[in-house]
């Protein structure tokens, strides 16, 4: 058995009927081959805090733990107690700490080696006190519903909280006509989302890490899957008791930009996490710069709210006043900000030529917030790519 590349033990398994009996012998068993030699590093394969200065540790092979120690946060700790799995696969141990609700710590564990000396590899995560998800916590922050032949479908979900959250039992799925949800797949135990973190889930991890490049540390995890619709659905994110919508998104093939004439392999995007999902505005084709998808990474249609002093004086103002939607992931798409010191504007924006012919009414009877942002992606008003020139917003405020 070639596959086997090392065992602890060798031994037979037999299984009785009630026809066979059990008049079974066994002789003459040999076990040949040269003893190679166990040169791969053992691998800290998960941390988790267990009480308020508990951890759980798992590792990818039998440890030595003579020599153990461990740094929290780049300090030093005691370890006022350890105790080792019969395995020596995994230990639990306290520490001279208590962990804090809403903090992140980086946890180090020095020393450790396996049965045959090799030093231990990946020998830093992060940790936190996991929360249970709540509404807005995880967003969904794309989907490719019509993959490539050579890739997968894939949702991927972002934590713009500032808690760990506990995806264990959380549930996507996607929505009936009657309103009702689909089965849908489960997040595997023991996944967690730190703040800022992006976890795309698909049904071939491997296909899709190798479709879109995509870097090493990624977080893409494989799930039971059932197909999506290739031109319009509601994706639901909930949790395990389904009884709470945490996000939802109704996708549609009209959503892709305009120069995207085949959307097959071609994700959604969302702009930004902050902004509302059921904004058409809010999601942009992925560019072709990164094989038009991002699994488990930041966006390459993605875009901040972050404003310079002053910006923040202007009622409105563009992000770049040059734009070029042509879905190569710089600058395709117009962000017009706007900026207001008091509530209850009500604006009118069309967009016009420099002789003042009108090309498209971007809003109309807009009743805004406070601040906000609204896309133009160089579409006219019947639906195709205006010419490259220059063009001017027109707008009307009311208050």
């Amino acid at each position: 058995n070639n596959k086997v590349m090392r065992s602890r033990y060798f031994g037979l398994s037999y299984t009785n009927s009630v026809k066979t009996g059990n008049c079974y012998f066994f002789d003459d068993i040999e076990v040949s081959g040269s003893i190679i030699p166990d040169l791969t590093p053992p691998e800290l394969m998960k941390v988790k805090i267990i009480s308020q200065n508990k951890l759980c540790l798992n590792f990818s092979e039998p440890i030595d733990f003579s020599d153990f120690q461990i740094n929290l946060n780049g300090d030093l700790r005691e370890v006022l107690f350890l105790e080792i799995a019969d395995n020596h696969e995994s230990a639990e141990i306290v520490v001279d700490i208590e962990f804090e609700t809403g903090r992140l710590y980086e946890i180090e564990v020095i020393g450790l080696k396996d049965e045959a000396g090799n030093l231990l590899l990946n020998d830093i995560k992060k940790i936190g006190v996991t929360e249970p998800v709540s509404v807005g916590d995880i967003v969904l922050n794309e989907v490719m519903f019509h993959p490539a032949d050579s890739g997968a479908e894939y949702v991927e979900f972002y934590n713009r909280s500032e808690k760990v959250i506990d995806m264990s039992g959380v549930i996507f799925a996607t929505q009936k006509s009657d309103g009702s949800l689909n089965p849908g797949s489960k997040i595997p135990d023991g996944v967690l989302m730190f703040p800022g973190d992006y976890l795309a889930v698909t049904s071939d991890t491997g296909a899709v890490r190798k479709h879109h490049s995509c870097p090493s540390d990624v977080k893409i995890i494989q799930s039971g899957w059932s197909s999506l619709n290739n031109e319009s659905s509601t994706l639901v994110l909930t949790n395990s008791a389904k009884d709470t919508i945490v996000d939802s998104f109704r996708y549609d093939v009209s959503m892709h930009h305009v120069l995207v004439k085949n959307p097959k392999g071609v994700a959604l995007e969302r702009i930004n996490p902050g902004w509302p999902a059921q904004d058409v505005n809010n999601w942009h084709s992925a560019a072709s710069s990164h094989n038009y998808g991002t699994p488990g990474f930041i966006n390459s249609q993605y875009r901040s709210m972050d404003e310079s002093p002053e910006e923040r004086e202007q009622l409105f103002y563009f992000e770049s006043p040059v734009f070029s939607p042509d879905n190569d992931g710089n600058n395709d798409v117009c962000f017009l900000h706007y900026n207001f010191p008091e509530a209850g504007n009500v604006f009118n924006i069309c967009i016009l030529t420099p002789v003042g012919e009108k090309v498209l009414s971007l809003v109309e009877q807009f009743v805004s917030g406070r601040q906000g942002v609204l896309t133009w992606d160089g579409r006219t008003g019947n639906g195709q790519l205006a010419n490259i020139g220059v063009y001017v917003f027109y707008i009307e405020i009311f208050n």
